[in-house]
């Protein structure tokens, strides 16, 4: 896995903590060269002096929702110059429980998270197109990304652009606590950001996180 991601231009989203963090720390451990992207620009800092101690390849770029997607891209190829893989990690979380949400917040939170995934992944698939390498771009979400990823899948498979999805079984928030380790999700994310996936395009793995098992889903 390692030669698989060795030198490959990589950019995370809601790369600070969590997850996101996990995903962009891997992809560095592995050699890659990855860019950190978050709305959230103190907790973006303190993430990369943690990868700046260990010596690791990294860059970051704080964005803003509706340019976030150009924004972060064009930091890709300042930095290193082209772009190899995009993992859409970024989720708004509501700070209240679903059922005590007034149909504005559901609003919010389903069009912001659906929204900026699709920015983000049509703004890194252009680029990937006028470079004419390839390329591959990963979802993380729940179930409502799939529609998104199997279109796109399809879509930019003549440009051997690769679209695929982890969906989490629960709550991202609590995903940690429930028996898979945050290491785990952030290899499966290497596996299809990688040419180990092979032709796999427009479908997903899915983490059984109660199980701490990831199985693939068509």
């Amino acid at each position: 896995m390692v030669e698989a991601i060795k030198g490959k231009n990589v950019i995370v989203t809601g790369a600070a903590v969590g997850l996101g963090y996990a995903i962009a720390l891997r992809f560095a451990q592995l050699g890659a060269n990855v860019v950190l992207a978050d709305v959230a620009e103190g907790l973006l800092t303190a993430a990369a002096a943690r990868l700046a101690s260990l010596k690791l390849n990294y860059a970051t770029v704080a964005v803003e929702a509706g340019t976030a997607g150009e924004a972060m891209v064009e930091r890709c190829i300042d930095a290193f110059g082209s772009l190899d893989a995009l993992i859409n990690n970024a989720m708004l979380f509501p700070e209240v429980c679903t059922p005590q949400m007034t149909p504005e917040q559901l609003d919010h939170v389903a069009c912001f998270n659906l929204r900026e995934l699709e920015r983000a992944t049509q703004a890194a698939a252009r680029r990937m197109m006028r470079h004419k390498r390839g390329g591959a771009i990963v979802n993380i979400g729940t179930d409502d990304v799939m529609p998104f990823t199997r279109a796109s899948g399809v879509e930019l498979a003549p440009h051997d652009i690769k679209v695929n999805a982890i969906i989490l079984n629960g709550t991202g928030l609590t995903l940690a606590h429930e028996g898979v380790a945050e290491t785990d999700l952030a290899n499966a994310a290497v596996f299809l950001a990688s040419d180990a996936r092979g032709a796999m395009t427009g479908s997903a793995l899915t983490v059984e996180h109660k199980l701490a098992t990831v199985n693939h889903r068509a």
